[in-house]
């Protein structure tokens, strides 16, 4: 288990809401409606990609699904939804929380995610990069191309700025510049760009 591994790991044992959204989601309700409000942000942008009638015979990977905050309503969604998390404490909470049966768990290793190629027509991530270290994020960004068909979408939020920004703690925020995100995904497409720090970009693999 690498560093960055094994510090969500310990997080998630002494309060995964704290650290899965922002800090006012104390209360187990305030808690559901966010992941109600970022599931319902993050359908409203694929549907300006993708026909919503075409939804639910999409497969798709959710990376950093925490305990299933936004997992509980993709299930709805989507044909199949595979949730990975780098901390097996978050996925086994997830589990409770989420008992669709087209829910597919797993624990990446050293930031790999359980799954074959090309196998996934969206893959997607919320509030995860941006806390993640810059080896992480790229291993992410080419786990990606690995997994997505051709024409899939990676639709996923990271800060962009003209510096890069490292974090400096494990569940502080990074920069990305746009020409480093663009490098790191040679063999996409650039469909969209986020507007600020907590909106999606959207990349088409070719």
């Amino acid at each position: 288990m690498n560093k960055h591994q094994q510090e969500w790991e310990d997080a998630a044992k002494l309060n995964e809401d704290r650290f899965i959204a922002t800090g006012w989601h104390y209360s187990s309700k305030l808690y559901e409606c966010s992941g109600i409000l970022s599931t319902g942000q993050f359908i409203e942008e694929l549907q300006n990609h993708l026909d919503r009638k075409e939804f639910n015979k999409k497969d798709i990977l959710e990376i950093g699904c925490g305990n299933g905050r936004m997992t509980k309503y993709l299930a709805k969604c989507f044909n199949n939804v595979t949730a990975v998390d780098c901390s097996s404490t978050m996925v086994e909470k997830g589990k409770k929380l989420v008992d669709d049966v087209n829910v597919i768990w797993g624990v990446t290793e050293n930031d790999i995610v359980p799954a074959l190629d090309d196998v996934f027509d969206i893959v997607f991530s919320f509030i995860v990069f941006q806390h993640c270290k810059e080896q992480t994020v790229k291993t992410y960004l080419k786990e990606a191309n690995r997994l997505l068909k051709s024409g899939g979408l990676f639709v996923f939020q990271l800060p962009v700025a003209d510096e890069h920004k490292e974090p400096d703690k494990f569940n502080a925020v990074a920069n990305w510049t746009v020409e480093e995100i663009t490098k790191e995904l040679p063999n996409f497409e650039l469909v969209k760009l986020g507007k600020d720090r907590l909106t999606y970009h959207v990349f088409k693999k070719k």
